[in-house]
């Protein structure tokens, strides 16, 4: 496996742990750890699916375009998640029932992705696309 696509899959997992994460924050109440765990979250996860919109859905769109949209409407789904959960964090009303549904989105998307996105990728972007892809995962 190449390192970019290992590294989206890294990802993927590294999502589920932060959740699990913000989930304890939640249950401990505690607004400061909510706060930092959110954040790191949000971020990374805004990271990551920048980085798919950028390198991988140009062109996935033009040999792929179901596979696009879903990505596409996939992505925007968890953005309007984020906005909403991330207010619902500020304002330190942030319950587990209600990021729940942001974890399972997140936990089929990512199967998806691995089975269908990352082989087409792997096989078909170049190498310059590969290490772009993971210069935007690590922010620089």
């Amino acid at each position: 496996m190449l390192e970019s696509i290992r590294r989206l899959h890294k990802d993927h997992i590294d999502f589920v742990i932060l959740f699990r994460e913000l989930n304890d924050a939640v249950e401990c109440d505690d607004a400061s750890i909510l706060q930092a765990c959110w954040t790191k979250f949000e971020s990374r996860l805004s990271t990551h699916m920048a980085a798919e919109e950028r390198y991988l859905l140009p062109g996935l769109e033009s040999r792929h375009p179901v596979e696009a949209e879903r990505l596409r409407g996939d992505h925007g789904r968890f953005r309007s998640l984020l906005a909403e959960l991330g207010v619902r964090a500020d304002l330190h009303l942030l319950r587990k029932t209600a990021s729940d549904e942001l974890l399972q989105l997140l936990e089929s998307h990512a199967a998806w992705e691995d089975k269908t996105i990352y082989k087409w990728a792997e096989q078909e972007l170049d190498a310059d696309t590969h290490f772009s892809i993971l210069r935007a995962l690590s922010g620089t």
